[in-house]
């Protein structure tokens, strides 16, 4: 019987896993990757299977063909947490939605997850609200709210919450949004910015016309600027700070998978996942370098890759099965869309 001989890991790889990664009863790489892939391999159908399918997990993740996201390396076994990475929660326009999110949200980030937000649906800041006889916070309000949440949650954490914000083109707030970040007093540190284009806005901003900014609850007017104008501050702001980016909405609602989920509101905090509201997804990627052979630098493993293709997508496909969430319609959503997520590193 030979023993596989698996790659060296370096010392601050070592010293990331005992930090971050490790359970109290674990020492090794190999008492983590045991303990994940015996617990991803617990959906196959009966105990041959399991053991078969626990050993190429093991030998994927060892060899550092394939890893999945921490979610999944912080949880996998331990009867607590999460294994998806990616969710999108956006609030609607009322004080029970609002916090509503941010219990969702403080949940999911309890087990490490990250988090998207909507907020194109809030009414903009200043706006009556008739039940109350007060002004609505607008999208910057309920996104500091959010901040604040996040921050707290992921205080003594093993890493800190990472969250994504979106609001659309037309919205009277957006110019707020867009500068959010530019003044440097961290109350927006844990969140990436974007903002959502239309094909619209785009042909506005090359014919130098106007653009309506609407309120999405009043569906009116509130004012009418130069689409340069708005398409100038975004650049300029993404420039000094490299927020907000700019996502092509448009594009995604017409390529969305699941239309009849609603239409797709914002993106995981780092944009690999376009997401309906509740939507989640596994993540797992795979290491480009260790399908070429060092000797022979012109040779790439293509047999061993689509190998490792297919063992990694069994792996989320499996993660799905086993995975456990903290909000009924978070697993409601998963089940109807099995989203995962298989990506590539060192490139």
């Amino acid at each position: 019987m030979t023993t596989t001989i698996y790659p060296p890991f370096t010392d601050n790889a070592l010293l990331t896993l005992k930090k971050r990664y490790y359970q109290p009863n674990e020492s090794t790489p190999e008492h983590l990757f045991r303990r994940v892939a015996k617990h991803i391999a617990s959906a196959e159908k009966d105990t041959q299977e399991k053991e078969k399918w626990g050993a190429i997990f093991f030998d994927m993740m060892m060899s550092r063909k394939f890893l999945p996201s921490s979610p999944i390396l912080f949880n996998a076994g331990t009867g607590q947490g999460c294994l998806s990475a990616c969710f999108v929660l956006n609030p609607e326009d009322s004080l029970d939605s609002i916090y509503q999110i941010v219990k969702d949200s403080a949940m999911v980030q309890k087990s490490g997850g990250g988090v998207g937000h909507g907020l194109s649906l809030l009414r903009r800041k200043g706006a009556l609200i008739k039940s109350t006889q007060k002004y609505a916070l607008g999208p910057l309000g309920v996104l500091r709210i959010l901040s604040i949440s996040s921050k707290e949650i992921t205080q003594g954490g093993r890493r800190s919450g990472a969250n994504m914000a979106q609001e659309i083109c037309s919205h009277p707030d957006i110019f707020d949004f867009i500068h959010c970040k530019d003044k440097d007093n961290g109350d927006f540190e844990n969140f990436n910015i974007s903002v959502q284009v239309t094909e619209d806005f785009l042909k506005r901003v090359k014919e130098d016309g106007d653009w309506d900014l609407i309120d999405p609850y009043e569906k009116k007017v509130i004012r009418t600027i130069k689409a340069k104008q708005l398409w100038t501050e975004l650049v300029e702001s993404a420039w000094k700070t490299g927020d907000p980016g700019i996502v092509f909405i448009d594009r995604v609602n017409e390529t969305a998978p699941n239309p009849t989920l609603g239409p797709i509101l914002s993106s995981n905090p780092c944009s690999e996942e376009l997401l309906e509201n509740y939507g989640n997804c596994c993540l797992g990627s795979i290491t480009l370098q260790h399908f070429v052979n060092l000797k022979h630098s012109d040779y790439f493993n293509l047999v061993e890759l689509k190998k490792t293709i297919r063992y990694a997508v069994r792996f989320l496909n499996n993660v799905i099965e086993v995975n456990e969430f903290p909000i009924p319609e978070l697993r409601r959503i998963n089940l109807i869309t099995r989203r995962i997520g298989l990506g590539v590193m060192g490139w």
